[in-house]
């Protein structure tokens, strides 16, 4: 019976030493797999940057050929008619000033116009506007284009090209002509204010004159020559300011 006893004390102390020992053992690590969560946001996020990168890249690929683009001149073949090739060539440089001046429209400010002498065709020719020296000679127009059917026709064409530095100058000279305009007008005003100043200025001298003169005859004829006094006042006044209006 003792030793039943003491077995059973033993395989006890046998069990509760290994629980005591499985307790204290630590636990295996856990493992967080972080990817299986974050995966797919990291992915779009990536894809969504490699897009922006991509049309960055794409946009400064197109950025030299959209100013290459703007950057180009206009250009256009103006064609004039007449029944001679003098009038032909005369027409057709008319042409050319007219659509000169229509594009240059939108470039200048309102109340600027292009200079003349920017339009001569000399400084077209110049500026490499046209260029009349290797244009192709009058050819026959049909008759449909003509004004006159039953009459023979020439025409001449040009090639009009507004250079960068043509438009510079036309800009450059229009703002100097509008500033010299302006303040000529302006000194122009100033000379009519300083006119009418002047005559107003000598009207109330002769006026003061003119009663000063009343008043001494006045005292010194004592009254009896009043209505005289009065009447060549008023005439002297009429004739001063019939004066200032002449000079004016």
């Amino acid at each position: 019976m003792r030793s039943f006893c003491l077995s059973i004390a033993v395989v006890a102390g046998v069990l509760l030493a290994a629980g005591c020992r499985d307790r204290s053992a630590p636990a295996p690590a856990r493992r967080v797999t972080v990817e299986d969560g974050a995966g797919p946001k990291a992915k779009a996020k990536s894809k969504r940057k490699k897009d922006k990168e991509a049309a960055a890249e794409l946009a400064k690929a197109d950025q030299p050929q959209r100013e290459e683009e703007k950057s180009d001149p206009r250009a256009e073949v103006v064609t004039g008619y007449g029944e001679t090739n003098a009038a032909a060539r005369a027409n057709a440089l008319l042409e050319v000033q007219e659509w000169v001046e229509r594009e240059l429209r939108p470039e200048l400010k309102p109340g600027w116009s292009v200079p003349r002498k920017l339009l001569e065709p000399a400084y077209l020719e110049k500026m490499g506007v046209i260029n009349v020296k290797d244009a192709d000679p009058p050819s026959a127009a049909p008759f449909k284009d003509f004004v006159k059917a039953d009459e023979p026709a020439r025409q001449q064409q040009y090639k009009v090209t507004l250079t960068p530095q043509y438009v510079k100058a036309v800009v450059k000279e229009a703002r100097e002509e509008w500033v010299a305009h302006e303040q000529q007008e302006r000194q122009s005003h100033a000379v009519v204010r300083q006119h009418v100043l002047l005559r107003v200025l000598g009207g109330v001298l002769a006026l003061l004159l003119v009663v000063a003169g009343y008043l001494r005859l006045e005292e010194a004829t004592r009254g009896y020559y009043t209505a005289l006094l009065r009447a060549a006042a008023l005439g002297l006044l009429a004739l001063v300011v019939l004066g200032l209006l002449m000079i004016g």
